[in-house]
């Protein structure tokens, strides 16, 4: 059920430059637990770079009504839950609190910061709200065993080694979350949560912890000072949740940038969230028209850059859409609209117009004017078919048709033209040919003996070679 190729990377730096001491502290101990769960030897605490004063990370019953009231009305918290990547609207969805107010009115869009662990590696935010890891530990029966493995009282070993692997998932997952702070974290949590697994932050001596470790690594005092390296969980208060708020400015340029460089539409959506607190509507419908790319709905990122007066990447994504008439819509005169109009009324064209046109994107593909796609390969199909189908033999001599089966077959070696058109290349080849030459490549393609026979019908006085006669024999038999 778990991935567990979710592997932390516990940089062993002496100073931590980012975060404030109490919430290094926490991410030590964490780190510490892991340390003693596992039987991990040789770990070291970091030092926070800036020792100025900080306050302790703060824990709340998810039932105080503070809680919800905060949350419910501070729409820049940072909310890390317990759930992999790509499962955070299915946790708020089935969440009593967060469904409350995280959600869209259809609920099913996500309104607020809310990040899985792995979605939030590698940002770092003001403000953290770790959500629900406690009872998230106690409801996984996998998670379980991890209880009696950090308690003091009754300490225990894992039974398999396959045991270790959602049990240090999990504990990794808290680590990511934790260290995402810079200058506040704030725990919600069940009853039963913060009584049965956020206890030993809260209730034990942190000595105790440290002295437990060194018993396993055998660290001295100076590696794992408690006073100095770790720190207690402290009860909230209303207070708590007044300072070090996350600027949403901030925010949306960090989500902005992290969705962009991970190709990740949630992220981008969060950043949209928080360009429109700041009434920047330009950059949310940017981070929105970059969200529908990744998700692959280009016609909706096409809506988006039109509405931005970006036409030229308007056009490529309803390009990518095959939305033709949008593309006509935006009348720009490019190879893109004018293959569009082609494509919405291919019948009203005649043969010089077909003609014309793939003479044009022809030259634009060659000369890369324009990039080979998929789209262009269904369009350049297309303007093969409908001018043979347009034009009788006789309308073009015999080295133009050769040109235009030179240009097709090159086009289909170099994967440009798909090769669903070989029937229209095989007929391009027939007019290419002259008279009886032509024969031969009648009988290798396999056309019914009709079409050679017309064909010998039409040219009555010219002479043939053997092999020639012997195609026209067995074609009139």
């Amino acid at each position: 059920r778990e991935d567990p190729t979710l592997e932390i990377n516990y940089q062993e730096l002496q100073f931590n430059y980012r975060s404030r001491k109490s919430i290094v502290q926490l991410c030590n101990f964490i780190h510490l637990l892991r340390g003693i769960a596992f039987e991990k030897k040789n770990l070291k605490p970091q030092q926070a770079w800036y020792d100025d004063p900080s306050d302790m990370p703060s824990i709340f019953d998810v039932t105080n009504p503070v809680v919800e009231t905060k949350l419910t009305h501070q729409e820049n918290n940072v909310i890390i839950i317990p759930c992999q990547e790509g499962e955070e609207l299915s946790y708020v969805q089935n969440d009593p609190l967060l469904s409350k107010f995280a959600l869209s009115k259809d609920g099913n869009t996500l309104t607020r910061n809310i990040l899985s662990p792995m979605r939030a590696k590698g940002q770092e935010f003001d403000r953290v709200v770790l959500y629900r890891f406690g009872e998230a530990c106690l409801k996984d029966e996998q998670y379980k065993p991890l209880l009696s493995l950090l308690d003091p009282q009754q300490p225990s070993s894992l039974s398999s080694p396959e045991q270790r692997i959602p049990l240090e998932y999990f504990i990794n997952r808290l680590y990511v979350g934790a260290s995402r702070a810079r200058r506040r974290i704030l725990i919600v949590d069940t009853r039963e949560g913060i009584e049965k697994f956020w206890k030993f932050f809260t209730s034990f001596d942190l000595d105790t912890f440290t002295e437990r470790y060194k018993q396993i690594s055998r660290a001295s005092i100076e590696d794992w000072n408690p006073s100095t390296h770790l720190v207690k969980v402290q009860p909230g208060t209303p207070e708590d949740w007044e300072k070090d708020f996350n600027d949403p400015l901030e925010l949306a340029k960090q989500f902005m940038e992290s969705g962009k460089q991970k190709e990740d539409s949630y992220l981008l959506e969060r950043a949209a969230q928080n360009f429109r607190l700041e009434h920047q509507e330009d950059k949310a419908l940017e981070c929105e028209a970059l969200a529908f790319k990744f998700e692959r709905d280009f016609l909706r990122a096409g809506q988006c850059y039109q509405n931005l007066g970006r036409i030229q990447e308007a056009e490529e994504c309803y390009w990518k859409a095959r939305a033709y008439d949008h593309i006509t819509l935006l009348n720009s005169g490019t190879a893109y609209s004018l293959a569009a109009g082609f494509m919405l009324k291919c019948k009203e064209f005649s043969f010089d117009q077909t003609r014309s046109l793939l003479d044009r994107i022809s030259s634009s593909l060659t000369s890369d004017e324009i990039k080979p796609d998929e789209v262009w390969a269904e369009v350049l199909a297309a303007l093969y078919h409908s001018l043979l189908e347009k034009g009788e033999e006789q309308r073009l001599k015999i080295f133009e048709w050769k040109q235009y089966y030179d240009q097709a077959n090159r086009f289909l070696k170099e994967g440009i033209l798909p090769t669903s058109s070989q029937s229209e290349i095989s007929q391009l080849l027939i007019r290419a040919t002259p008279y009886p030459e032509k024969l031969t490549i009648l009988q290798q393609i396999g056309v019914k003996p009709a079409e050679i026979i017309r064909y010998y019908q039409n040219y009555p006085s010219v002479e043939l070679s053997s092999s020639q006669a012997d195609i026209v024999f067995q074609a009139l038999k």
